[in-house]
C-alpha cells in the first residue's frame, strides 16, 4: 500500500485546523501549524510534504509572506492560499498569476473543493516524484 500524501494546513484559528483534519484525514496524512514560522519548522522536519494550504490573514507574517519564504527552501511544494478576506483578493490573484501559488480557496472550506484542489495539484505533478 502506498503511503498517504502529506498535506500541511496553516491557520491561526484552531477550529480551521480541526475541520481540515476532519475533512481529509482518512485520505491524506494531515499536518498542521498555527502560523508561518511553525509551518516553516514543519516543512523542515517533514521534507515529504507535497501540498500546503495556508490562510492569508495570520499574525506575524501573512500567507503570501510565508509562501515566499517557504518556496526559497521548498520549491517543489504546491501552495494554495485560503482566505475569507475579500479585501486581499487583488494580492491573491497577483500571486496566482505570478505562479507563487497554485490556487486560491475561499473560506469556509468544503471537503469537495479541497479534494478537487488536491487532485488538481497531483494531476499537474504526475510527471514528478509526487
Amino acid at each position: 500500500m502506498n503511503p498517504k500524501i502529506k498535506v500541511l494546513r496553516v491557520d491561526d484559528e484552531a477550529i480551521e485546523l480541526t475541520m481540515f483534519k476532519l475533512f481529509l484525514s482518512g485520505d491524506y496524512e494531515i499536518l498542521t501549524a498555527l502560523n508561518g514560522l511553525e509551518a516553516l519548522e514543519v516543512l523542515a522536519s517533514t521534507p515529504d510534504v507535497k501540498i500546503v494550504f495556508t490562510d492569508y490573514q495570520m499574525p506575524g507574517m501573512n500567507g503570501i509572506e510565508f509562501i515566499n519564504k517557504a518556496k526559497e527552501q521548498f520549491p517543489d511544494v504546491t501552495f494554495y492560499l485560503v482566505s475569507a478576506m475579500p479585501n486581499s483578493i487583488q494580492e491573491i490573484w497577483q500571486a496566482v498569476e505570478s505562479k507563487l501559488i497554485f490556487g486560491y480557496l475561499q473560506k469556509p472550506l468544503k471537503r469537495a473543493g479541497l479534494l478537487t484542489a488536491i487532485n488538481d495539484a497531483i494531476a499537474t505533478k504526475l510527471s514528478s516524484d509526487f
